[in-house]
């Protein structure tokens, strides 16, 4: 039984590995730290926040766009395919997902902002 336990540990842990090294690979060159967004939000450039409603109103970055990851299936048209689009959540690994996802839909111009809102250095709106 225990040796099972073990058995399913590592597989699971294969797993984890797999989709963290996937993510990373999809992201490469879609990727920027906290300091490149700062420079990017006061170049006016798309922010697109993809944490909760309720996370949001807690507070954001001034001008960011909010649809909530489990929205943007359905909203995805919203998001502008002709200016660079930087992806915001609380700790980055939503906006990776979201970053990752709008990739495979076609997207080419999403990065997404590692450290998210807990990195991040500028002001932030109620």
């Amino acid at each position: 039984m225990a040796s099972l336990l073990v058995v399913a540990l590592l597989i699971l842990s294969g797993i984890i590995a797999y989709k963290l090294v996937s993510r990373k690979m999809a992201l490469r060159g879609h990727e920027l730290k906290e300091a490149e967004a700062l420079g990017k939000w006061e170049s006016k450039e798309y922010i697109l926040d993809v944490r909760t409603t309720d996370e949001y109103k807690e507070g954001h970055i001034p001008g960011a766009t909010l649809i909530p990851l489990n929205q943007l299936g359905r909203r995805y048209n919203e998001i502008p395919r002709d200016r660079d689009v930087y992806v915001m959540c609380r700790s980055g690994t939503r906006s990776a997902e979201a970053t990752v996802w709008l990739l495979k839909k076609g997207f080419d111009n999403v990065y997404n902002i590692s450290g998210g809102m807990l990195k991040w250095q500028g002001p932030v709106e109620k």
